[in-house]
């Protein structure tokens, strides 16, 4: 289900009382969510308002719509897609459609890797950072990539490794902020959150996993002085949400329940 809870941690409330859904984001004025689903043995995605009102389906037929994100203007939505009904492919490609779900048109041929997921828009619309999956000798690897919003200029600005994913900018469009979840050793240092240079340069770790939390799928608040995180307990992985000062300091509990929290958003 969807929620929504005050920065604090106060008031948390089901959207429109019991609204399923995964991949949220805001729509630039914050009147509503975009997020994605399934329906009838596919993935797709759909906009709502906070009290549950004006829910609509903006794709159709058979496929994998998911990751929706909106471009800073509200006028286009980048998505990954994959034919045939299957909520769990293989494989995706990015694509991009208007806001109402029409011109939806591929922005990289599937040629081009093995599979793209996650795309979100830079905060000035120019560029788009997505997570690209590779099938190698060594097995599966990813890593964070940026591309123009137009399809051209596809560059990678992390190295390929295990578990490379989430890809959010920072409010000043500089840094790209993403998590490494390499599940089956998570007492490896590389595990947790990171950041990169969009103009290039060596990732940082930022909020590394520690004795007590895996920390994953971040995003930066709008004035860009934190950081919201999912927070996996070591002990049992229940996932809760926390928040940490930008530079990866003071991380502390939001929100702690017996249920999975996931997805964050600000």
């Amino acid at each position: 289900m969807l929620w929504t809870v005050n920065p604090d941690g106060s008031d948390p409330r089901a959207v429109g009382g019991a609204q399923r859904g995964w991949y949220i984001e805001w729509s630039p004025d914050r009147s509503h969510l975009i997020f994605d689903l399934e329906v009838d043995g596919s993935e797709h995605i759909a906009t709502v308002r906070l009290d549950g009102s004006e829910y609509t389906q903006i794709t159709e037929g058979d496929g994998f719509f998911a990751d929706p994100a909106y471009s800073p203007d509200g006028g286009s939505i980048a998505y990954a897609y994959a034919p045939g009904a299957s909520v769990e492919p293989d494989s995706a490609s990015l694509w991009v459609m208007g806001a109402d779900g029409s011109n939806a048109r591929a922005l990289l041929s599937t040629a081009d890797a093995g599979s793209d997921w996650e795309p979100v828009y830079s905060p000035d619309g120019t560029k788009i950072a997505f997570t690209r999956e590779v099938e190698g000798p060594q097995g599966i690897t990813s890593a964070i990539h940026v591309v123009n919003a137009d399809g051209t200029g596809v560059r990678a600005a992390t190295p390929f490794a295990d578990y490379v994913e989430h890809p959010r900018w920072s409010p000043d469009g500089q840094t790209i902020i993403y998590n490494i979840q390499y599940s089956p050793d998570l007492d490896n240092p590389r595990n947790g959150v990171w950041t990169v240079p969009v103009a290039g340069g060596e990732p940082t770790s930022l909020l590394p996993t520690d004795d007590k939390f895996h920390y994953f799928k971040p995003v930066y608040s709008a004035d860009g002085q934190q950081i919201l995180v999912g927070c996996a307990h070591r002990a049992g992985m229940n996932e809760d949400l926390c928040v940490a000062n930008a530079e990866g300091t003071d991380p502390r509990v939001l929100i702690e329940t017996a249920d999975y929290e996931n997805h964050g958003v600000w």
